[in-house]
């Protein structure tokens, strides 16, 4: 959410509406406060709850025409609801609120971020890009303030439990930026007028090491340390305790309210509630086994069919993400296939098979 001379405007909305109702009311807000939903992509946890909301407060939607297209074929937009299909490269107003938004490589149909602006000052958005681009760098160049994504820990997501596809699909060039890739973009921007910057999109199982060095740099400018979600911070009670006894201060955005005491009996009620979760999920297996369940595909011929369909899908998908990149390197003079394959490679673009 953001709120800049009463304009109110939700940057997505994946939550369910008496979710999204309770948080916006936590922060002092109506409902109907809202002026519009800005979507940036497909993807649920960032717009499956946009037309629900929308729908019960009449509120525009503001979303591109391949993610209204992504939205529609999957049944979630809803009839009735005001949709405004934005250009990726041009600003519009959403009363006295400009918003700039910005294409992006992420493995969605069209997906971009957001520059909000009141004219006194500015606040980016970017929650889900694979690799930075001189485009993104110079669209989040200027900012007052920036949600930056640091959504993993590289050594983490690859020394952790997730099959391979997924890892592959979160480092690559259309899934999310580690912890690394996204000092070295907020080090490539103009930071002159920035004093505010929040780290978005922290995975909860794959991030928390490069955490210590958020605290040393707080430590040094005597900042504020800004979670975004507080379950997010970390998984375990001993981690919200080191935190509190290193002696810099933070908030959850989640909670802004909380004291350090609130924040200790939650972290532990979360982690609590994690061991219940894993314990449920490992008695209903085997009470499923015990029974004779057959656990796994039943239909393996219907599911490799699905699998095909999916490769496919894939590669389109691909292909459609990696244009917006090509036609970037192309405007800046990269005209030869071999140029473009070399400029692609020295940006980590692998081919649709993983290769350079």
């Amino acid at each position: 959410m953001a709120e800049a001379s009463g304009t109110v405007v939700l940057v997505d909305c994946g939550l369910a509406l008496t979710e999204t109702e309770r948080r916006l009311a936590r922060v002092g807000l109506e409902p109907n406060a809202v002026s519009a939903i800005l979507v940036t992509h497909e993807h649920g946890d960032h717009a499956c709850g946009a037309f629900e909301f929308a729908a019960a407060h009449r509120v525009p939607v503001y979303l591109t025409h391949g993610t209204h297209a992504a939205l529609r074929a999957e049944g979630k937009v809803l009839d009735g609801v005001p949709v405004v299909v934005v250009n990726g490269r041009q600003a519009f107003f959403v009363d006295g609120l400009q918003v700039l938004p910005f294409t992006v490589p992420h493995d969605a149909r069209e997906p971009v971020q957001y520059v909000l602006s009141d004219g006194a000052a500015k606040l980016g958005v970017l929650t889900d890009v694979g690799i930075s681009t001189a485009h993104v760098e110079k669209m989040l160049s200027g900012l007052n303030a920036l949600v930056l994504e640091c959504n993993y820990d590289y050594d983490m997501l690859w020394n952790g439990a997730y099959p391979r596809w997924l890892k592959e699909r979160i480092a690559g060039p259309f899934g999310h930026l580690d912890n690394l890739e996204s000092e070295r973009l907020l080090a490539a921007v103009d930071r002159s007028r920035l004093k505010h910057v929040i780290g978005a999109h922290l995975s909860q199982q794959n991030n928390r090491p490069e955490l210590a060095r958020a605290l040393e740099a707080c430590r040094r400018q005597r900042a504020t340390l800004v979670i975004a979600k507080l379950d997010r911070l970390s998984r375990n009670l001993a981690f919200i305790a080191a935190l509190m006894d290193s002696g810099t201060d933070f908030v959850a955005v989640d909670n802004p309210h909380a004291t350090r005491l609130t924040l200790h009996i939650l972290a532990a009620v979360a982690e609590h509630e994690r061991e219940m979760i894993s314990a449920r999920t490992r008695a209903a297996l085997e009470a499923a086994r015990a029974r004779g369940v057959r656990l796994g595909n039943p239909r393996p011929g219907e599911a490799a069919e699905r699998a095909s369909a999916a490769v496919k899908a894939a590669a389109d998908q691909f292909a459609t993400n990696v244009l917006p990149i090509i036609r970037e390197l192309q405007a800046s003079g990269v005209k030869s296939r071999a140029a473009l394959a070399a400029a692609l490679n020295a940006r980590r673009v692998p081919t649709a098979g993983g290769g350079e």
